[in-house]
């Protein structure tokens, strides 16, 4: 996909090519779909570890003897990259979805 990507853009806009024809709009329209993408595929990750956060909360104001800060650190990034491993079984269908829109921003944006 990055060669192609690649040759694509080598294609449609070769270097040297002044950048006052591409569309600011189509330029806009790409940046708000890759945040909503890569939301998406952040988004499990950044539920759970709220979640740990809610639960250290919790931890800490029923047992104040105990320092959150030295627990919370490493629990949350086990805990993180756990999701991570479970999630990425999942985001295939996500992947091709945005691999297949970001062609299609490409055209939008030269043509």
């Amino acid at each position: 996909m990055v060669i192609r990507g690649l040759a694509f853009s080598l294609a449609h806009l070769p270097p040297g090519t002044p950048l006052a024809s591409i569309d600011a709009g189509a330029v806009v329209a790409q940046f708000g779909s890759m945040f909503i993408f890569a939301l998406a595929l952040a988004a499990p990750v950044l539920i759970v570890v709220f979640l740990v956060d809610i639960a250290m909360a919790v931890m800490a104001r029923t047992m104040p003897q105990v320092n959150v800060f030295i627990v919370s650190l490493p629990l949350k990034i086990l805990v993180g990259l756990l999701m991570l491993i479970v999630s990425v079984r999942f985001m295939g269908p996500l992947m091709e979805r945005i691999f297949e829109n970001l062609f299609t921003y490409w055209q939008q944006l030269v043509s």
